[in-house]
């Protein structure tokens, strides 16, 4: 009786031991990632991002480079975001180009979209986008401005002389223009940061080709 009560003593004993073991090892095999701060630049499907702000569920992100050149809308003639070429491209074609999985992380958010206000040209309507451009205000409230913006604008418009490396992006390794959704001194302009990272207020023309750098928030 002994020798069975030794026996079933070391069997309990060896199977905690175990049960111990297998619990330590689990918890060691799964260690939190290391939390996602604004400045950091990550991957998100087959683009690098850098992250612009982190709220508790969500972050806010913005492609590291141009991922490619093209016209706000394709005709000239007066126009917002809400109806640019632009924005359909977006929130569709580029959209969809991301797997299910990725595209379930992408939020759905209401954009506001104000008049330029050095020119007083028209924003538009708010709109409801899954990926978007960053306006004047979202780059002078994440980049920052050299303060001329409170200038009034010239007949050349105001171009911010800020030369902050992170409004410097690529396209195909050359420092290029790259939209933003806001409207520019003009109708038919849109505003845009310059090839050096300056924030250019009037714009350029809607249907000539400059760079595409998405931003959208993604859920954590």
């Amino acid at each position: 009786m002994c020798m069975k009560g030794c026996k079933r003593r070391r069997l309990c004993v060896c199977v905690a031991v175990l049960a111990f073991m297998f619990l330590f090892v689990g918890c060691e095999s799964t260690k939190p990632e290391p939390t996602m701060v604004a400045g950091d630049v990550i991957t998100f499907g087959v683009y690098r991002w850098y992250v612009l702000d982190v709220g508790s569920d969500r972050a806010l992100i913005v492609s590291h480079g141009i991922i490619e050149r093209e016209r706000y809308h394709d005709t000239y003639m007066d126009i917002v975001w809400a109806e640019s070429d632009i924005r359909t491209y977006l929130n569709e074609t580029f959209y969809l180009s991301f797997g299910e999985e990725d595209r379930e992380r992408i939020c759905e958010v209401t954009n506001e979209n104000l008049n330029n206000q050095w020119y007083d040209t028209e924003g538009g309507e708010q709109t409801i986008d899954h990926i978007f451009l960053l306006s004047i205000a979202e780059v002078i409230k994440y980049f920052g401005d050299s303060g001329e913006m409170d200038n009034s604008p010239s007949e050349l418009g105001i171009v911010s002389d800020y030369l902050d490396g992170k409004r410097i992006a690529k396209f195909k390794g050359a420092p290029s223009r790259w939209w933003l959704r806001s409207p520019g001194s003009e109708s038919f302009f849109a505003a845009t940061i310059c090839a050096k990272g300056n924030l250019d207020i009037s714009g350029t023309y809607a249907d000539v080709p400059s760079g595409i750098r998405p931003a959208l928030w993604i859920k954590l």
